[in-house]
């Protein structure tokens, strides 16, 4: 019976160590040890997307060393993003409007930056909001132990009516310019397109 016994402990132990090596992290080996939300969002694999009225972009940031500055810098991305999608949507609007004009590839190229750079500004780019975050704590087995980092995430939306209350403002900035400056072609320009963006 004692034989019995002793061999029932032996293989138990013997178990054990075979299920607690076979969790044991190599080196180079990374594992997820915590999530801000149970599941992980979908939007964080979508850019950028327009949708219900509003400018969606998504930053992201991978391997920060503090959470923090993580967030911050996703943020920034998400900016940098939106942006773009702005500029290839203003880009889409001034050709369309200055198309068959008399204006050149570079005079359109050069009027959407004029436009984008306004409403860019710091102080003008309002209306954005973050209408979600998400990161991710990892670990990683190293020589000399485990390090921990984060992939952190940020959503940011524009709504339409911002937008357009953006290129509003680009547009007569650029409008008072170009008569302060006798630019009758950009005043033009100007006034086209504020008439395309009441109408819509």
């Amino acid at each position: 019976m004692k034989a019995v016994v002793s061999s029932f402990v032996l293989m138990m132990c013997l178990s054990f160590i075979g299920c607690s090596g076979s969790n044991e992290m190599q080196i180079g080996e990374e594992r997820i040890v915590e999530r801000s939300t149970p599941e992980v969002p979908s939007w964080i694999s979508i850019p950028s997307e327009e949708k219900d009225g509003y400018f969606y972009a998504s930053g992201q940031i991978s391997k920060a060393k503090d959470r923090s500055f993580g967030m911050i810098q996703a943020n920034a991305d998400g900016v940098k993003k939106l942006l773009n999608t702005m500029t290839n949507k203003v880009g889409g609007t001034v050709a369309q409007a200055l198309g068959g004009a008399n204006y050149e590839d570079n005079d359109v190229g050069r009027f959407t930056q004029d436009v984008v750079g306004w409403i860019s500004d710091t102080y003008k780019f309002r209306g954005v909001t973050t209408p979600a975050t998400y990161w991710e704590k990892w670990m990683k087995k190293t020589q000399s132990g485990v390090e921990y980092y984060y992939h952190c995430y940020c959503q940011l939306r524009i709504s339409r009516l911002e937008y357009d209350n953006a290129l509003n403002g680009a547009y007569n900035e650029i409008k008072r310019k170009a008569q302060s400056e006798n630019n009758v072609k950009n005043e033009e320009a100007a006034k086209k397109l504020l008439e395309k963006l009441e109408k819509q």
